[in-house]
C-alpha cells in the first residue's frame, strides 16, 4: 500500500517477565514475538516499517529484520510517544496513513490490521485506535468517550481515577494515524505523568483539541489483543499461536491424536495422512511427507522426512530421512544426516554428518560419525567409527553389501569394500578389500567370502 508506512515498537524489556532480555525476544512458534507482529504488517505492503529497539536488543532485532525493516534504537526509555519521534526521523512522507503497532502483541494478524486501516481510510478521521473490551482490564490504559461515542482521550492505568478505572474498554497499543496530522501534535508531548515519560496516548487528546475526529475499531475477541507482558501471557499467547498451526494441519488431513501436547512451528509442513503422536515438537522449517508415523516423545528440526517413514521416540535435528524408512525409538540423528529410501536406525543409535544409502540398517547401540554407508549394508550392535583423533574428524566409507560385526570399532578412515565382514569385537584399522572377512585386533583377513 503506498499511503501505508508503519512503525513497531519493540524497545521495551519487559520487567515483569523477570528476564535477562527483552520479552519482544521471547520466540514463539518458530519466530521471535515481534516478528508476528512485523510479518503480519508486511503482509500488507506497507510503503515503509520502521522498527524501534532498545540499546539492549538492538543487535538481535537487527539480524532479524535487516532486510525487512529500517531499525532505529531509542537510546533512552522515554515512553512510547518518544519511540515514535525516533521511528518518525526514518520516514520521509509528510501524507499518508501512519500504522503504529506494539511488538509485544503476536496474536493481532494481517486481517485485523487490513481492517483497521480500513476503517480510518473510510472514515478520514486523525486517528482511529484499536480497542477491545475486558472484564478485568488492569494493567491497561482505558478508552474515554464523548457524548456522541467518538473517543476522547486514552487514560493510562497508573493516571487513572476511580471512575476511569471502571471503564473496561481498553486501549490495546495499536493505531491508524493520519501522519501529517500526528506530525503537528507529536512535538506537543510533554512527560506531565507519574511516569515521567512521552505517552503517544497524549496525541488522541491533543488532536481533540484541536477539533479532530477521533476513531475506534473495537475486537470483538479481547485475547487477539493480548499484549504480553508476564510468562503467564507469553504462554497464552504460545498456545493460542500453537493451536492456529495446529488447525491448519487438521484442515490438510494431518491427524494429531492428542492435539494438546503437540508443540509446532509455524514454517513446518505435514503432509496428509500422517499420523502426530502426543508429545512431538516438530520444529524450524521441518518438512513430513504423507501416510508418516511421528511420535510419541519426538523432537524434530530443520528435517526433511519423505513419506511413509516412522519416527518413534527420537530426536532429529538438519537431517535428510528417505521414504519408508524406521528410525528409533530413541535414534539421535544429527546435522548432516542423510537417510535413503527403506532404511532402518534402531533404539540407541547415533548418526551424525553420514550418509546411509537405500536398505540398509543400523539397528541398535551404535555411533555413526563421519561416514558414507553404502547400499544393503548391516551395522551389528556396538559398532563405532572412530572418527576423532584428538585434533581432526576423519571419514569412514563402507561399501554396498558390507556386513559389520556387533562392537566392531573402525578406525577412520578405514574403507571397508564391498560384501566386506567384520566378525565381532573387531578394531579395524586397515581398509578391507571387498568380500573378505576379517576379524581380531587389529582385525587380519581370515577367508575370503562367498557372496551368492
Amino acid at each position: 500500500m503506498e499511503n501505508l508506512f508503519a512503525v513497531v515498537l519493540a524497545g521495551g524489556k519487559g520487567k515483569r517477565t523477570h528476564l535477562s532480555y527483552s520479552k519482544v525476544l521471547l520466540p514463539l512458534c518458530g519466530k521471535i514475538m515481534t516478528a508476528w507482529v512485523v510479518d503480519a504488517i508486511l503482509s500488507l505492503n506497507p510503503t515503509q516499517i520502521v522498527v524501534v529497539a532498545s540499546p539492549e536488543n538492538n543487535t538481535k532485532i537487527k539480524e532479524i529484520f535487516q532486510n525487512k525493516a529500517s531499525i532505529v534504537i531509542q537510546e533512552k526509555p522515554l515512553g512510547t510517544g518518544h519511540a515514535v519521534q525516533c521511528a518518525l526521523k526514518e520516514i520521509d512522507a509528510e501524507k499518508g496513513t501512519l500504522l503504529v503497532a506494539c511488538g509485544d502483541t503476536p496474536l493481532l494478524d494481517d486481517e485485523i490490521f487490513q481492517a483497521l486501516f480500513k476503517l480510518h481510510e473510510d472514515k478520514k478521521g486523525a486517528a482511529t485506535i484499536l480497542t477491545t473490551k475486558l472484564s478485568n482490564p488492569t494493567g491497561y490504559g482505558r478508552i474515554v468517550r464523548n457524548k456522541n461515542g467518538l473517543v476522547a482521550k486514552i487514560v493510562e492505568e497508573k493516571d487513572a481515577s476511580p471512575r476511569i478505572l471502571k471503564i473496561q474498554e481498553i486501549n490495546t497499543g495499536t493505531y491508524c494515524f493520519n501522519l501529517k496530522k500526528l506530525k503537528d501534535v507529536l512535538p506537543s508531548l510533554t512527560p506531565s505523568n507519574s511516569q515521567n515519560e512521552y505517552y503517544l496516548t497524549d496525541c488522541i487528546a491533543n488532536l481533540m483539541k484541536k477539533k479532530e475526529k477521533v476513531f475506534a475499531l473495537e475486537l470483538a475477541n479481547p485475547q487477539l489483543g493480548l499484549g504480553v507482558n508476564t510468562l503467564k501471557e507469553y504462554a497464552e499467547a504460545r498456545k493460542i499461536l500453537n493451536n492456529r498451526i495446529k488447525e491448519k494441519w487438521l484442515s490438510q488431513g494431518v491427524i494429531f491424536l492428542d492435539p494438546d501436547t503437540v508443540s509446532l512451528d509455524y514454517d513446518i509442513s505435514i503432509g496428509s495422512e500422517t499420523v502426530v503422536y502426543p508429545f512431538t515438537i516438530l520444529e524450524k522449517g521441518t518438512n513430513i511427507g504423507s501416510r508418516c508415523e511421528i511420535g510419541p516423545f519426538s523432537r524434530i528440526s530443520e528435517t526433511y522426512i519423505g513419506s511413509e517413514t516412522v519416527v518413534q521416540n527420537s530426536v532429529l535435528t538438519s537431517c535428510e530421512i528417505g521414504n519408508n524408512c524406521r528410525i528409533g525409538p530413541f535414534a539421535y540423528l544429527r546435522p548432516g544426516t542423510k537417510i535413503e529410501d527403506h532404511v532402518k536406525v534402531g533404539d540407541f543409535v547415533e548418526i551424525k554428518n553420514s550418509t546411509i544409502d537405500s536398505k540398509s540398517k543400523v539397528p541398535h547401540l551404535s555411533y555413526i560419525g563421519d561416514a558414507t554407508i553404502g547400499k544393503g549394508v548391516n551395522i551389528g550392535a556396538g559398532t563405532i567409527t572412530c572418527n576423532y583423533d584428538g585434533k581432526e574428524k576423519h571419514h569412514t566409507i563402507i561399501e554396498d553389501g558390507a556386513f559389520i560385526g556387533s562392537n566392531t570399532n573402525l578406525r577412520a578412515s578405514v574403507r571397508i569394500g564391498k560384501n566386506a565382514v567384520t566378525g565381532a569385537g573387531s578394531v579395524v584399522i586397515n581398509n578391507v578389500e571387498p568380500n573378505s572377512v576379517v576379524a581380531g585386533v587389529p582385525a587380519k583377513e581370515i577367508k575370503k567370502r562367498e557372496v551368492v
